[in-house]
Protein backbone atom coordinates (compact mmCIF):
# COMPACT_ATOMS: atom_id res chain seq x y z
CA UNK A 1 0.00 0.00 0.00
CA UNK A 2 2.29 3.10 0.76
CA UNK A 3 0.75 3.64 4.04
CA UNK A 4 2.99 6.66 5.77
CA UNK A 5 4.52 7.80 2.70
CA UNK A 6 3.39 11.30 2.47
CA UNK A 7 5.10 12.20 -0.15
CA UNK A 8 3.78 10.33 -2.13
CA UNK A 9 0.00 10.02 -1.12
CA UNK A 10 -0.04 13.58 -0.49
CA UNK A 11 2.97 15.78 -1.72
CA UNK A 12 1.16 18.83 -1.26
CA UNK A 13 0.66 18.51 2.62
CA UNK A 14 2.23 20.37 5.09
CA UNK A 15 4.35 16.88 6.47
CA UNK A 16 5.24 16.80 2.48
CA UNK A 17 6.75 20.04 2.47
CA UNK A 18 8.62 19.44 5.72
CA UNK A 19 10.02 16.47 3.86
CA UNK A 20 11.23 18.30 0.68
CA UNK A 21 13.03 21.35 3.56
CA UNK A 22 14.77 18.40 5.11
CA UNK A 23 16.06 16.96 2.01
CA UNK A 24 17.19 20.46 0.69
CA UNK A 25 19.22 20.60 3.98
CA UNK A 26 20.72 17.36 3.95
CA UNK A 27 21.85 18.08 0.69
CA UNK A 28 23.50 21.27 1.74
CA UNK A 29 25.02 19.80 4.47
CA UNK A 30 26.41 16.93 2.39
CA UNK A 31 28.54 19.64 0.45
CA UNK A 32 29.89 21.01 3.99
CA UNK A 33 31.50 17.39 4.98
CA UNK A 34 34.84 15.53 4.54
CA UNK A 35 34.70 12.49 2.17
CA UNK A 36 33.37 9.32 2.76
CA UNK A 37 34.91 6.52 2.74
CA UNK A 38 37.66 6.96 4.15
CA UNK A 39 39.33 5.07 7.39
CA UNK A 40 37.75 6.58 10.56
CA UNK A 41 40.69 7.90 11.76
CA UNK A 42 41.02 9.97 8.97
CA UNK A 43 37.70 11.19 8.62
CA UNK A 44 37.47 12.37 12.07
CA UNK A 45 40.87 14.53 11.63
CA UNK A 46 39.13 16.05 9.15
CA UNK A 47 36.03 16.90 10.30
CA UNK A 48 38.31 18.18 13.64
CA UNK A 49 40.56 20.27 11.30
CA UNK A 50 37.27 21.47 9.80
CA UNK A 51 38.43 20.70 6.18
CA UNK A 52 35.30 21.43 3.67
CA UNK A 53 35.21 19.59 0.19
CA UNK A 54 32.92 18.84 -2.75
CA UNK A 55 32.10 15.12 -2.63
CA UNK A 56 33.45 13.08 -5.49
CA UNK A 57 31.29 9.89 -4.39
CA UNK A 58 28.20 9.40 -2.81
CA UNK A 59 27.23 10.50 0.74
CA UNK A 60 25.85 7.95 3.28
CA UNK A 61 23.53 9.28 6.02
CA UNK A 62 22.14 6.58 8.52
CA UNK A 63 18.99 7.09 10.16
CA UNK A 64 18.89 6.18 13.15
CA UNK A 65 16.61 6.39 16.65
CA UNK A 66 17.13 6.01 20.58
CA UNK A 67 14.12 3.28 21.10
CA UNK A 68 11.49 1.68 18.32
CA UNK A 69 8.67 3.91 17.25
CA UNK A 70 10.01 7.21 17.01
CA UNK A 71 9.21 7.44 13.22
CA UNK A 72 12.77 6.38 12.06
CA UNK A 73 11.75 4.23 9.09
CA UNK A 74 8.59 6.70 7.40
CA UNK A 75 11.40 9.29 7.85
CA UNK A 76 13.91 7.67 6.22
CA UNK A 77 11.51 6.21 3.16
CA UNK A 78 10.05 9.98 3.13
CA UNK A 79 13.41 11.25 2.86
CA UNK A 80 14.39 9.16 -0.01
CA UNK A 81 11.26 9.96 -2.15
CA UNK A 82 11.97 13.60 -1.97
CA UNK A 83 16.02 13.55 -2.37
CA UNK A 84 14.99 11.85 -5.41
CA UNK A 85 12.69 13.87 -6.60
CA UNK A 86 14.52 16.98 -6.41
CA UNK A 87 17.35 14.75 -8.59
CA UNK A 88 19.52 13.02 -6.60
CA UNK A 89 20.28 9.70 -7.52
CA UNK A 90 18.97 8.03 -3.93
CA UNK A 91 19.07 4.58 -2.88
CA UNK A 92 17.63 3.15 0.71
CA UNK A 93 19.47 0.38 2.55
CA UNK A 94 17.67 -1.46 4.96
CA UNK A 95 19.99 -1.85 7.29
CA UNK A 96 17.12 -3.40 10.28
CA UNK A 97 18.11 -6.97 9.65
CA UNK A 98 15.25 -7.66 12.72
CA UNK A 99 12.43 -6.02 12.23
CA UNK A 100 12.73 -4.19 8.55
CA UNK A 101 10.06 -1.88 7.72
CA UNK A 102 11.35 -0.24 4.34
CA UNK A 103 10.29 -2.83 2.09
CA UNK A 104 6.26 -2.88 3.37
CA UNK A 105 6.26 0.85 3.81
CA UNK A 106 6.71 0.93 -0.02
CA UNK A 107 4.30 -2.08 -0.58
CA UNK A 108 6.79 -4.61 -1.45
CA UNK A 109 6.49 -8.23 -0.24
CA UNK A 110 9.58 -10.36 1.02
CA UNK A 111 12.74 -9.92 -1.19
CA UNK A 112 15.78 -11.22 -1.39
CA UNK A 113 18.16 -7.89 -0.21
CA UNK A 114 21.19 -6.98 2.01
CA UNK A 115 21.35 -9.84 3.96
CA UNK A 116 21.54 -12.57 0.51
CA UNK A 117 23.99 -9.70 -0.84
CA UNK A 118 26.55 -10.03 2.13
CA UNK A 119 26.04 -13.79 2.60
CA UNK A 120 26.10 -14.62 -1.21
CA UNK A 121 28.83 -12.18 -2.23
CA UNK A 122 26.82 -11.27 -5.56
CA UNK A 123 26.38 -7.93 -7.27
CA UNK A 124 24.41 -5.26 -5.67
CA UNK A 125 22.53 -4.66 -8.65
CA UNK A 126 21.18 -8.04 -8.74
CA UNK A 127 19.29 -7.13 -5.20
CA UNK A 128 18.09 -3.24 -6.08
CA UNK A 129 14.50 -3.15 -6.47
CA UNK A 130 12.93 0.04 -8.77
CA UNK A 131 9.44 1.32 -6.84
CA UNK A 132 8.19 3.39 -9.59
CA UNK A 133 10.09 6.72 -8.32
CA UNK A 134 12.82 8.02 -10.65
CA UNK A 135 16.03 7.87 -9.32
CA UNK A 136 15.09 6.44 -6.13
CA UNK A 137 15.88 2.49 -6.01
CA UNK A 138 15.89 -0.24 -2.67
CA UNK A 139 18.11 -2.35 -1.26
CA UNK A 140 15.74 -4.49 1.35
CA UNK A 141 16.71 -6.04 3.89
CA UNK A 142 16.34 -9.69 2.71
CA UNK A 143 16.43 -12.98 4.61
CA UNK A 144 16.79 -12.17 8.97
CA UNK A 145 19.12 -14.17 9.84
CA UNK A 146 19.98 -15.42 13.51
CA UNK A 147 22.66 -13.04 13.86
CA UNK A 148 22.04 -9.41 12.67
CA UNK A 149 25.08 -7.89 14.10
CA UNK A 150 27.41 -10.16 12.81
CA UNK A 151 26.44 -9.58 9.12
CA UNK A 152 26.80 -6.06 9.46
CA UNK A 153 30.39 -6.40 11.30
CA UNK A 154 31.09 -8.33 7.62
CA UNK A 155 33.95 -6.90 5.59
CA UNK A 156 31.51 -7.42 2.50
CA UNK A 157 29.59 -4.56 3.75
CA UNK A 158 32.39 -2.10 3.38
CA UNK A 159 32.76 -3.34 -0.60
CA UNK A 160 29.30 -3.15 -1.16
CA UNK A 161 28.66 0.10 0.58
CA UNK A 162 31.50 1.44 -2.15
CA UNK A 163 29.70 0.17 -4.44
CA UNK A 164 26.76 2.23 -3.78
CA UNK A 165 28.98 5.18 -3.31
CA UNK A 166 29.96 4.85 -6.95
CA UNK A 167 26.22 4.43 -8.44
CA UNK A 168 24.18 6.65 -5.94
CA UNK A 169 24.19 10.67 -4.60
CA UNK A 170 22.53 10.14 -1.67
CA UNK A 171 22.64 6.97 0.70
CA UNK A 172 20.40 6.35 3.24
CA UNK A 173 20.65 3.47 5.09
CA UNK A 174 18.10 2.52 7.92
CA UNK A 175 19.16 0.99 11.39
CA UNK A 176 17.51 -0.57 14.32
CA UNK A 177 17.33 1.31 17.76
CA UNK A 178 20.69 2.35 18.99
CA UNK A 179 19.94 1.83 22.37
CA UNK A 180 18.33 -1.97 22.01
CA UNK A 181 20.95 -3.24 19.93
CA UNK A 182 24.96 -3.27 18.42
CA UNK A 183 23.72 -3.21 14.68
CA UNK A 184 23.56 0.26 14.32
CA UNK A 185 26.79 1.07 15.40
CA UNK A 186 27.71 -1.73 12.84
CA UNK A 187 26.45 0.09 10.01
CA UNK A 188 27.37 3.63 11.23
CA UNK A 189 31.06 3.13 11.02
CA UNK A 190 30.38 3.46 6.56
CA UNK A 191 28.58 7.16 6.71
CA UNK A 192 29.10 10.26 6.82
CA UNK A 193 26.99 11.33 9.55
CA UNK A 194 23.90 10.42 11.43
CA UNK A 195 20.79 11.84 11.55
CA UNK A 196 18.83 11.26 14.90
CA UNK A 197 15.47 10.90 14.78
CA UNK A 198 13.21 10.94 17.71
CA UNK A 199 9.54 11.09 18.30
CA UNK A 200 7.32 13.80 20.43
CA UNK A 201 6.33 12.18 23.95
CA UNK A 202 8.15 9.22 22.82
CA UNK A 203 11.75 10.50 23.09
CA UNK A 204 13.31 11.07 26.34
CA UNK A 205 15.98 13.46 27.10
CA UNK A 206 18.11 10.73 28.72
CA UNK A 207 17.76 8.40 25.37
CA UNK A 208 18.24 10.85 23.00
CA UNK A 209 21.75 12.15 24.64
CA UNK A 210 22.58 8.94 25.36
CA UNK A 211 22.15 7.32 21.69
CA UNK A 212 24.16 10.92 20.38
CA UNK A 213 27.09 9.82 23.03
CA UNK A 214 26.78 6.24 21.99
CA UNK A 215 27.49 7.13 18.52
CA UNK A 216 29.85 9.44 19.15
CA UNK A 217 32.27 6.91 20.80
CA UNK A 218 32.27 4.84 18.04
CA UNK A 219 33.16 7.58 15.23
CA UNK A 220 29.56 8.44 14.59
CA UNK A 221 29.04 11.75 13.92
CA UNK A 222 25.55 13.19 14.49
CA UNK A 223 25.07 16.63 12.79
CA UNK A 224 21.44 17.38 13.17
CA UNK A 225 18.01 15.89 14.59
CA UNK A 226 14.23 15.31 13.27
CA UNK A 227 11.56 15.51 16.02
CA UNK A 228 8.48 13.88 14.92
CA UNK A 229 4.92 13.76 15.60
CA UNK A 230 4.87 17.40 16.88
CA UNK A 231 1.19 18.93 16.47
CA UNK A 232 0.45 22.01 14.64
CA UNK A 233 -2.89 22.38 16.06
CA UNK A 234 -1.25 22.60 19.36
CA UNK A 235 -0.36 26.12 21.63
CA UNK A 236 3.26 24.76 22.02
CA UNK A 237 4.12 24.10 18.80
CA UNK A 238 2.92 27.29 17.67
CA UNK A 239 4.86 29.13 20.41
CA UNK A 240 8.44 27.54 19.46
CA UNK A 241 7.62 27.77 16.13
CA UNK A 242 7.37 31.49 16.20
CA UNK A 243 10.05 31.78 19.06
CA UNK A 244 12.78 30.33 17.24
CA UNK A 245 12.22 32.05 13.86
CA UNK A 246 11.95 35.25 15.88
CA UNK A 247 15.17 34.41 17.03
CA UNK A 248 16.49 33.45 13.55
CA UNK A 249 15.03 36.20 11.29
CA UNK A 250 14.46 39.20 13.65
CA UNK A 251 11.01 39.35 13.28
CA UNK A 252 7.64 38.39 14.73
CA UNK A 253 5.97 35.54 12.93
CA UNK A 254 2.53 35.91 12.50
CA UNK A 255 0.77 32.46 10.99
CA UNK A 256 2.68 29.27 9.61
CA UNK A 257 1.93 28.67 6.11
CA UNK A 258 -0.23 25.45 6.07
CA UNK A 259 0.04 25.04 10.12
CA UNK A 260 -1.46 27.31 13.33
CA UNK A 261 -4.06 26.33 15.28
CA UNK A 262 -5.58 23.72 12.68
CA UNK A 263 -2.36 22.75 10.73
CA UNK A 264 -1.91 18.57 10.82
CA UNK A 265 1.25 16.35 12.57
CA UNK A 266 4.88 17.58 10.75
CA UNK A 267 8.38 16.35 11.52
CA UNK A 268 10.07 19.59 12.46
CA UNK A 269 13.67 20.42 13.37
CA UNK A 270 15.81 20.50 16.14
CA UNK A 271 18.89 22.26 17.01
CA UNK A 272 22.27 20.28 17.89
CA UNK A 273 24.41 21.52 20.05
CA UNK A 274 24.86 19.81 23.33
CA UNK A 275 21.59 17.86 22.70
CA UNK A 276 18.40 18.91 20.86
CA UNK A 277 16.47 21.67 21.82
CA UNK A 278 13.43 21.03 23.67
CA UNK A 279 11.00 23.78 25.74
CA UNK A 280 13.25 25.96 28.28
CA UNK A 281 16.59 24.95 25.96
CA UNK A 282 19.32 22.78 25.30
CA UNK A 283 19.31 18.81 26.04
CA UNK A 284 22.93 18.24 28.54
CA UNK A 285 24.29 15.33 29.96
CA UNK A 286 22.48 14.10 33.06
CA UNK A 287 19.17 15.91 32.24
CA UNK A 288 16.20 13.93 32.15
CA UNK A 289 14.57 10.89 34.45
CA UNK A 290 12.47 9.94 31.66
CA UNK A 291 9.51 11.00 32.99
CA UNK A 292 6.42 12.86 31.31
CA UNK A 293 7.88 15.85 31.31
CA UNK A 294 11.26 14.74 30.45
CA UNK A 295 10.24 13.96 26.97
CA UNK A 296 12.57 15.68 24.41
CA UNK A 297 10.41 18.94 23.18
CA UNK A 298 9.77 20.90 20.24
CA UNK A 299 12.02 22.44 17.83
CA UNK A 300 11.90 24.44 15.29
CA UNK A 301 11.25 25.02 11.51
CA UNK A 302 13.85 23.41 8.41
CA UNK A 303 13.95 19.62 9.41
CA UNK A 304 17.41 19.59 10.11
CA UNK A 305 19.08 21.34 12.67
CA UNK A 306 22.86 21.12 12.87
CA UNK A 307 26.15 21.40 15.36
CA UNK A 308 27.00 24.79 16.63
CA UNK A 309 30.38 25.34 14.91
Amino acid sequence: TRDGIVTLLDPSSVAAESYRELSANVRFMALSLPSSGLPAEERQELLASGAVERPPMGRGIMMASPTANNGKTATAVNLAVASARAGQRTVIVDADLRRPRVAQLFGLGRLRGLSDLLAERGTVDDYLVNVGVPNLLVLPAGTLPPNPADVLANAQLDLVYRQLQERFDLIIIDTPAVLAVPDALEAGRLVDWALLVMQHTVSTRREVVGTIERLEQVGVRVEGGVLNAIDTRSDAYYYYYTYYHRLEYGAAVDGVEGGGPRGPRVPVGVGRSGGPVGPGGRVGPGDGDGTSGDRAGGGAGGGLGTRDR
